[in-house]
């Protein structure tokens, strides 16, 4: 009977410690999914930080560059109205330079490579913020537009003819004045947008 006793309290005895290990190991395993799945949102957290620090340095960048063209290309257009107020007789070819010199339509380009990679990657980021990044970006692809259609006019053999001199002014005037509005409205959303983000 003492050797049925001693064997049950070994078993108990060698039950506890199982019971034991296997609480210590099922703890171990959950805080190491718990370590992992925070370490995880970690580095979900410091994407998101990253990817919205580069969308606010682009932003800003492209705000100060349109900043810069638009008094230009205010500039451009009240010139244009002057050689165009003057009458299609007094307009012998057409030609830009006089009003742009050597400085062209544009020097530098506006850039989206943080929104393109906003799309591509999924960072942990609100979805209303990332409505909003989206709209900011989006219109700024009018003002590119109203680039490339002011280029594709200048690249075109339709403002060599002297005959369609006049008519070339006054849609190079129609371009150049949508490019300026669309970089004005363009300000405005890019400084509210970085407002927004700033909070």
């Amino acid at each position: 009977m003492a050797n049925s006793n001693q064997a049950s309290s070994r078993f108990t005895a060698s039950l506890k410690d199982h019971f034991i290990q296997a609480v210590l190991i099922f703890a171990s395993v959950l805080l190491a999914f718990w370590l992992t799945d925070r370490w995880h949102h970690q580095q979900e957290d410091r994407q998101a930080a990253d990817v919205l620090s580069s969308v606010i340095e682009e932003m800003t960048r492209n705000k100060e560059i349109m900043k810069e063209w638009t008094p230009y290309h205010k500039l451009i257009l009240e010139g244009l109205e002057e050689i165009i107020s003057e009458g299609p007789q007094s307009i012998q070819s057409f030609n830009i330079n006089h009003l742009t010199g050597d400085r062209g339509i544009f020097r530098e380009i506006l850039t989206h490579d943080s929104w393109d990679y906003l799309r591509q990657t999924n960072p942990r980021i609100s979805i209303e913020m990332r409505l909003m990044i989206n709209r900011a970006f989006r219109q700024q692809e009018f003002v590119d537009r109203a680039i490339h259609n002011a280029v594709d006019f200048l690249s075109s053999r339709q403002i060599l003819d002297d005959s369609l001199a006049y008519e070339n002014y006054i849609l190079f005037y129609g371009l150049i004045s949508d490019l300026y509005y669309q970089q004005h409205f363009m300000i405005k959303t890019l400084q509210s947008t970085l407002e927004k983000l700033d909070q």
